[in-house]
């Protein structure tokens, strides 16, 4: 790859997008597909705990956690992948609490912390496979993306007669 070439993926890259990660968004292969073409990814500590907790999951759920686990970890420097502090839960004594560092507003419920997030860096968009995440970003006024999961024509998970978009953005 010539100089020209590099330069011009620098350019492109620089002009794309940031999205802020949800763990379920990981049940689906176009999520990655969409984390392959982003400009950044912010990934939360809780919600990196929330992967950690589930890294060791069967089918292509588990498969996608550890393979943004390692291109997570092999971004040493955050240019693509950003790791924020600010919401952890800790268990003391049998007891789990949340934690709050670096000022940030606690919230027991990753969702809520994935809401502050944006409210604070407006240029942000969540990506998510919750119904309700989209419901909470719709009623602030933050743009996310709804990928369609791998697993949701399959008996026992969504109704395979939902009619609604594969992939939806509020803007």
């Amino acid at each position: 790859m010539n100089f020209l070439q590099k330069m011009s993926q620098m350019v492109s890259r620089k002009k794309g997008r940031i999205y802020i990660l949800d763990t379920c968004a990981l049940h689906s292969s176009e999520t990655m597909q969409i984390i392959e073409e982003a400009y950044k990814i912010i990934i939360l500590t809780g919600t990196i705990k929330e992967l950690d907790d589930h890294k060791n999951d069967g089918g292509s759920f588990g498969h996608n956690i550890r393979t943004v686990a390692k291109q997570s970890r092999i971004d040493s420097k955050g240019e693509k992948y950003e790791c924020v502090a600010g919401y952890e839960k800790h268990t003391s004594q049998g007891q789990e609490k949340y934690v709050c560092i670096d000022g940030y507003k606690k919230n027991e419920y990753q969702d809520y912390n994935i809401i502050d997030y944006c409210k604070e860096h407006k240029n942000v968009i969540i990506l998510t496979c919750d119904n309700d995440l989209c419901n909470l970003a719709k009623a602030y006024k933050i743009p996310y993306i709804f990928p369609k999961r791998d697993d949701e024509d399959k008996a026992g998970n969504r109704n395979s007669s939902d009619s609604s978009p594969k992939t939806t953005e509020i803007k």
